[in-house]
């Protein structure tokens, strides 16, 4: 598994994963239980999960968007975790309630949400780029900097990252620029 250096939670599942004897690909896929443990860790401890009826979900998925929307992080995080109550394999309410987080300035526990989802889709450069913002306003800056490199790397996989190429690629030029002036 492809851990990021410096960044506790996914050494700590890496850790734990290479302990349980972790071989294949198919041995690494996630449970709800390991995202529980990961959610635990950050302070947030679901209830047990209880079905939604399809409708109702769909709803309560509609109004958190609305929250991120409007930019009312708060109320957005008290939904997203409403919605991991009902479903912690949730990458897209993981997500939510990292942005919400972010928003929110809580970097430390934004981080780990993002990185939760990360676990779920290694695919997505967006995501490691929102753990480097994570770790720069962390005071972490080498960690950042490794984020952000990864970002590029993997975003090489699906031209549809363009984007998220050019964002990584711009966060490492800001700090290239520092560096030329003296700047940390």
């Amino acid at each position: 598994m492809n851990c990021l250096p410096g960044c506790g939670y996914l050494d700590v599942y890496c850790s734990d994963t290479e302990a349980r004897g972790v071989e294949s690909q198919a041995d690494m896929a996630l449970t709800e239980a390991d995202i529980r443990v990961l959610l635990d860790a950050l302070g947030y401890c679901l209830g047990p999960s209880h079905p939604v009826e399809p409708g109702e979900w769909a709803m309560r998925v509609a109004e958190l968007q609305q929250c991120l929307i409007a930019e009312r992080f708060d109320e957005g995080a008290e939904r997203a975790a409403n919605l991991l109550e009902q479903d912690p394999l949730s990458r897209p309410c993981l997500l939510a309630m990292a942005h919400c987080l972010h928003g929110l300035g809580e970097f430390q526990q934004a981080l780990g949400f993002y990185m939760a989802a990360q676990l779920l889709d290694p695919a997505d450069a967006a995501c490691v780029c929102h753990i480097g913002e994570c770790l720069a306003g962390l005071g972490y800056p080498v960690d950042a900097q490794e984020a952000f490199e990864t970002a590029i790397e993997i975003s090489w996989a699906d031209p549809s990252q363009d984007e998220t190429r050019a964002w990584a690629q711009r966060r490492l030029q800001q700090w290239d620029d520092k560096s030329g002036q003296g700047g940390s």
